[in-house]
């Protein structure tokens, strides 16, 4: 492997890791019910695709101002894929908590697509979906 080669192996190595510590304090903040840190993670375009479509604004609004409570926040990331200023993290993430008064215990898949802001990364887009059981066959 050449110098350079190994180089920019070592960039995306260490762009990985720190997208995937970005992801683990965006997880932190909602278990401790810090907003304040979410919204330091936020990209200003920040979009949501959850129970509905939201901006930055109002997904603080809702998960931090008492329409979603949440009790438990635990993301597992299964990957992490690095382009120039540009990461996509997929994952599965169990959240516990209550949303439009019912109580919620539900296993979701997430994407995360970060962007390299300054010297950090910031959440430019969330989604997250019902995980789904495939039907066994018969």
């Amino acid at each position: 492997m050449s110098v350079d080669n190994q180089a920019s192996g070592d960039r995306i190595a260490a762009d990985e890791n720190a997208v995937r510590l970005a992801s683990e304090h965006w997880a932190r903040a909602h278990r401790e019910h810090d907003e304040a840190s979410a919204a330091r993670l936020m990209a200003e375009e920040f979009r949501a695709s959850q129970w509905q479509s939201v901006d930055g604004a109002l997904y603080l609004t809702l998960h931090f101002g008492g329409s979603i409570r949440i009790d438990d926040y635990v993301t597992s990331v299964e990957s992490v894929a690095v382009r120039a200023d540009a990461a996509v993290v997929t994952g599965r993430r169990h959240l516990v908590g209550a949303r439009a008064g019912r109580e919620v215990d539900t296993e979701q898949l997430v994407t995360e697509t970060w962007v390299r802001a300054g010297a950090g990364w910031r959440l430019l887009a969330l989604h997250a979906s019902e995980r789904v059981e495939e039907p066994r066959r018969a």
